[in-house]
């Protein structure tokens, strides 16, 4: 378990899941803030693109989104997000596809414009690390 002083400073963004986050996603339970907040989710719902309309109905885009942020902001790998935010494979492709096609940087933007100014660089140095590849601590 973790000193308290370790967590003097910090925020979610950049802090591994701790023993009550590892419950709460092994309950398949929201952990606390690390849901869009409905004023954030107005802000950022404008840049999300359209789905395709056809076939199988499509995932909720704001719970999606909460996924992938969840693996962002913790460094997760995409199995390890809680699954009322759809399938890793909804979650992963969701992503990509936002990539290629350009939105996820107006989706993260958006994002990053709804928080306070640590927490933004917080969120910022997660992604970074999560986007260089480094290993994770297990």
């Amino acid at each position: 378990m973790r000193a308290a002083h370790h967590l003097v400073g910090r925020s979610k963004c950049d802090e591994m899941p701790d023993v009550v986050e590892r419950e709460a996603v092994a309950r398949s339970e929201p952990v606390a803030g690390q849901e869009l907040t409905d004023a954030q989710w107005e802000h950022i719902r404008p840049v999300m693109p359209g789905g395709k309309g056809v076939g199988r109905p499509r995932a909720d885009d704001r719970q999606v989104l909460n996924g992938i942020l969840h693996v962002v902001r913790n460094g997760w790998r995409w199995r390890d997000a809680p699954p009322q935010y759809a399938s890793r494979a909804t979650r992963h492709r969701r992503f990509l596809d936002w990539q290629e096609h350009g939105a996820w940087e107006s989706i993260w933007t958006a994002f990053l414009a709804t928080l306070d100014p640590q927490e933004r660089q917080r969120c910022m140095e997660a992604y970074r690390r999560s986007a260089a590849g480094r290993p994770r601590l297990k």
